[in-house]
């Protein structure tokens, strides 16, 4: 069934007015922090933070700076439990104050048929804004003629076989994009913690497209990443795509952004 998802973080985590939102991505671009420019490249996959424009924006924009137009697989960290740990929106249309960003439902079936880990459930991304914080850079970068597929991602340190289904998924996503005509990204969608110390030592197996040592500094810390999972996944896809290079290309905490904030951590990162 044809499913159209309003905006759930419009007015809490961005602007809700078109104009004033062009406005405050602008200034995610032009903060003394962002990239201050746009400078594409082919990317393969990537990693970016989901906190409010005001918080992550400008760390955000540096991701998104690099972007070369395409249609997009989107991992967004769920920060409740799922029906499934990896739940896809199969069709739809989802709306921003920027216009309409209509799901791939092609894309979207061969990824369910190709992989039984991925199940359909459009109930759980009503309420959950990791991906929906994506979708007004796209809209603001290549306008609404794009096309992208939701999974959100539950992370579950307690299953044995969680950073392995999360390889599974990322291949699997790699063997169906590499197949479509179309040129598809991957983005990854998660915050760091709230240790800069810790999100250091963290970064540096994940320039390396080291997972399984990842999964081991997350998993053995009470420090956790809402979007590990989306992470694993990410690193696995852009293995399968090809990509031979990582970099870091902005890391900053919440507090340098905005004075008497957290000190939450972000990341934006690509393979390529």
């Amino acid at each position: 069934m044809f499913k159209i998802r309003e905006a759930f973080a419009s007015g809490v985590l961005y602007e809700n007015e078109a104009s004033l939102l062009k406005s405050q991505l602008e200034r995610c671009f032009s903060h003394q922090l962002g990239p201050r420019g746009i400078k594409p490249q082919a990317v393969r996959s990537c990693i970016v933070p989901h906190n409010s424009l005001e918080s992550s924006g400008p760390v955000a924009a540096w991701m998104y700076s690099k972007l070369e137009k395409s249609n997009f697989i989107i991992l967004g960290a769920a920060h409740k439990p799922l029906q499934s740990q990896f739940s896809m929106m199969k069709e739809g249309l989802w709306k921003t104050p920027l216009g309409e960003l209509l799901i791939d439902a092609n894309i979207a079936k061969k990824l369910s048929d190709s992989c039984d880990l991925i199940k359909y459930d459009s109930s759980s991304h009503q309420t959950e804004h990791s991906i929906e914080m994506q979708l007004p850079f796209l809209q603001y970068r290549f306008g609404n003629d794009i096309k992208f597929v939701p999974i959100l991602i539950f992370n579950n340190f307690a299953d044995e076989n969680f950073l392995n289904n999360c390889r599974i998924v990322g291949e699997a996503i790699a063997d169906v994009i590499k197949s479509s005509k179309d040129k598809w990204t991957v983005i990854a969608s998660s915050d760091l913690s709230q240790n800069k110390k810790f999100d250091n030592t963290i970064i540096k197996p994940l320039l390396k497209f080291n997972g399984e040592k990842l999964f081991s500094k997350i998993k053995n810390n009470e420090t956790k990443i809402c979007g590990f999972g989306c992470i694993a996944t990410a690193i696995a896809a852009a293995k399968k795509l090809g990509a031979g290079n990582a970099k870091l290309l902005k890391y900053a905490t919440a507090s340098q952004i905005i004075s008497n904030s957290s000190s939450t951590g972000y990341a934006s990162i690509i393979f390529y």
